[in-house]
């Protein structure tokens, strides 16, 4: 049926779109479910093509950076306070 229409349409049965089909067949089943009219499935047939875009890259994923596995901070390294330091600090607090 959908080729007879394409064919007579002059468009190209070979780029006919099973994925665009079975929406198309869905929507009409909808609409007859809830008792609307729309296009008859004649005329959404010259819609069944695949579109004619190009792909301008390849379709492959993208190489992304590993996420950084971060390792627990460690326990600060204490170390006893020179004989100045003391002295600077027992200024502070007079």
């Amino acid at each position: 049926m959908t080729v007879t229409i394409q064919i007579t349409a002059k468009q190209d049965p070979r780029r006919f779109s099973t994925a665009r089909a079975r929406r198309e067949i869905r929507d009409v089943l909808q609409l007859m479910q809830q008792n609307r009219s729309g296009k008859s499935l004649q005329a959404r047939c010259l819609k069944m093509q695949v579109d004619q875009h190009n792909r301008k890259g390849p379709k492959t994923t993208r190489i992304w950076p590993r996420k950084k596995t971060e390792t627990p901070p460690k326990p600060p390294k204490i170390r006893a306070p020179k004989k100045n330091e003391v002295q600077r600090a027992k200024q502070l607090t007079i």
